[in-house]
């Protein structure tokens, strides 16, 4: 796998002259400017947000609103809530039904409060008992059946009896979005666009006058979630819609047919379809995941244990919702819902807040990606591939329907960096992967102390609430901190971007990561760690580009002597602090109170810093931490390292760190 960690050809003399430009630069000029080749991330950052949902038989405006205040309420982050089937007065009329959401546009204003989105479900079936199904028979908006019938037979699907709209006709198309107005004239987000276009099947060769010759299934599945994509983000740049990759129907033992439903250019936060709440049910949103990975979708998640309801009061067990979490976690789209519970903390027995305890966890796991997350799916969408780059090979005919279910892992790179081992099996205690290979090795996620080298079959433990996770050791990862939960941080670090490098490559190679922006300008993050002479400690320069946030730097598995930052105006020396607990991020303390946003808005140009205020703190060493990522024991083990910060980078900043020992 290539690493986002880009090798820099002749590194070690262009950052040499960074160095001395960035010292001569004339007072009010930046000398470390935005990167004009590095085009903005063609989404909104919250596709990689932590979003749930109710099953329709329990949605409705004061359940929605009580369901998200509980998350907060356990210290759970929720960045968008999607409000299920029958909201509205007739099946996609979009007319809000008042005796459910009595004001729908005060529960979407409290919930933007919140910094929560709101998508709504929506499909392109009109019912026939729906007030607009009268409208649309009479002016002919209904895809036509092979006997060019304008209105024919009704279809019957889980909703009732309904006709699939004519999406090439302009003028239904026209009528469609203006009952959309309805809702996104309130501020609704987006949609979540379930599965209605295998329907067109029903028709013997389905025909419109707007489209040369028969509407072929691929043709119906552009056009239903293309329009929906496409006019909500005319609507709103930041509008996003929840829909399928790839969704798989088993034909019989060992075989199922993969279908791709949604154009790729639309599945920034998609899902794989309806699972059982099972371990099986596991599995299969895993190949699902797989093939849409091999087609080359950009993004998607999965609804954490399962779709649907099993037995028992919850539908489903502690066990399994955790261990879907998990993977839910290191996914581009952490996404919980579904029939029966899925709120974690009702799966504690009298006592104990084992679940909640870890999926609030697995949540701040995911939001510290969000950045890496964003990055990599501009990449992802720019290069025809996907965010998640599946271990095992792909097929030999990928885009075929009919494909094996015979799957040789399920372990998989998230993007070029990270490295995940899902664990799908009930009552297991241990994971054995392959870590892919990589000269300095693998750190985990959930314990920054245990590091592992690369192509080298291992046996870790898998405990309940984590999962086999690791990290490129020497790479440039950016990161999102908010809580101390994963022992990068704290409540202080928010609003600020990290910069984690575990174990500096000190070899004279230049590392970089590109920072994607969707609404701001894009930035590039870089370091090169020389050695020193006479085996003296490496010089290690971090440079950044104008971010308009501050920065926070982790250089892990190393120490050093000094720390110096220049802005392209000033310089200074920071005071290199030692010991247990530093300014930048104390030892951690539970339970803590989330950062109110996770993307903080950029800072305004009248709030520039001042010179002084570049060395707010360094610091090297560390406290002891253990394996759960919070302060250890005494005597645990644990792993040296340098913090700077915050550095803020509105006209760009380089950070030189001296005698460096890693």
């Amino acid at each position: 796998m290539r690493s986002l960690s880009v090798v820099l050809a002749a590194a070690g003399a262009a950052f040499a002259a960074a160095w001395a430009t960035a010292a001569a630069a004339p007072a009010g000029r930046s000398a470390f400017r935005s990167p004009s080749s590095l085009a903005a991330a063609p989404y909104a950052p919250w596709a990689h947000h932590h979003w749930v949902w109710l099953s329709s038989d329990q949605s409705n405006q004061a359940n929605v609103t009580a369901y998200v205040e509980e998350y907060a309420a356990h210290n759970i982050t929720v960045g968008a809530v999607d409000i299920d089937s029958m909201w509205s007065t007739g099946v996609n009329n979009f007319v809000v039904d008042t005796t459910k959401f009595p004001d729908m546009k005060g529960l979407v204003d409290q919930m933007h409060a919140k910094s929560v989105r709101v998508i709504l479900w929506a499909t392109s079936m009109i019912d026939t008992d729906s007030p607009n199904y009268a409208e649309a028979a009479a002016k002919g908006y209904f895809v036509r059946n092979g006997l060019n019938e304008s209105t024919p037979d009704p279809i019957k699907w889980w909703h009732g009896h309904g006709i699939l709209l004519d999406y090439f006709n302009p003028e239904a198309t026209a009528w469609w979005n203006s009952q959309l107005d309805l809702v996104l004239d309130i501020g609704v987000d987006g949609f979540k666009t379930d599965g209605t276009d295998p329907f067109i099947a029903e028709y013997i060769f389905p025909q419109s006058p707007y489209h040369e010759g028969v509407v072929t299934y691929r043709d119906y599945a552009d056009a239903y979630y293309g329009s929906f994509f496409n006019y909500s983000r005319e609507r709103n740049p930041e509008a996003l819609i929840m829909s399928r990759p790839v969704d798989s129907f088993n034909l019989f033992d060992g075989v199922s047919a993969y279908l791709e439903f949604s154009p790729r250019y639309a599945v920034f936060s998609g899902w794989v379809g309806d699972q059982d709440p099972t371990f099986p049910g596991l599995v299969d949103a895993l190949g699902n995941m797989l093939h849409s990975a091999w087609r080359g979708y950009v993004g998607f998640g999965s609804d954490i244990g399962g779709y649907r309801s099993g037995h028992g009061q919850l539908g489903r067990t502690g066990e399994l919702l955790l261990r879907w979490a998990a993977v839910g976690a290191f996914c581009s789209l952490m996404e919980n819902g579904g029939d029966k519970e899925h709120r974690p903390w009702k799966f504690d027995a009298p006592g104990s807040t084992l679940h909640v305890d870890a999926y609030r966890r697995l949540v701040a796991a995911h939001y510290e990606l969000e950045q890496y997350l964003l990055t990599t799916g501009a990449q992802a969408f720019e290069s025809n591939v996907s965010i998640m780059r599946p271990i095992m090979p792909m097929p030999a005919d990928p885009f075929g329907i009919i494909q094996p279910d015979d799957y040789t892992t399920f372990d998989y790179m998230l993007g070029p960096d990270y490295f995940v081992s899902p664990v799908y099996k009930a009552n297991a205690t241990n994971a054995t992967f392959t870590l892919p290979p990589n000269p300095a090795g693998w750190f985990s996620v959930f314990d920054r102390t245990a590091t592992f080298p690369g192509n080298r079959t291992t046996v870790v433990q898998a405990p309940l609430g984590t999962i086999p996770a690791f990290g490129r050791r020497g790479a440039l990862l950016p990161l999102h901190v908010s809580t101390p939960l994963l022992g990068n941080g704290d409540e202080a670090s928010a609003g600020a971007l990290t910069l984690l490098v575990h174990g500096p490559r000190c070899d004279g190679s230049a590392v970089s990561a590109e920072l994607r922006a969707f609404d701001g300008p894009s930035a590039l993050a870089s370091y090169v760690c020389r050695p020193g002479a006479d085996g003296s400690g490496a010089t290690m320069d971090v440079q950044v580009s104008p971010l308009g946030r501050d920065v926070i730097v982790i250089v892990r598995d190393a120490q050093a002597s000094a720390v110096e930052v220049r802005d392209g105006e000033s310089t200074a020396a920071c005071s290199l602090a030692r010991g247990s607990s530093h300014p930048v991020f104390g030892p951690a303390a539970v339970p803590y109170k989330p950062a109110p946003a996770p993307m903080p808005a950029q800072r305004q140009a009248s709030e520039a810093p001042s010179a002084q205020g570049l060395c707010a703190s360094a610091w090297s060493s560390h406290p002891a931490v253990g394996e759960s990522g919070l302060p250890a024991a005494s005597g645990a083990a644990s792993v040296a390292e340098v913090v700077v910060g915050r550095v803020p980078v509105d006209r760009g900043a380089h950070i030189r760190i001296t005698g460096v020992v890693a």
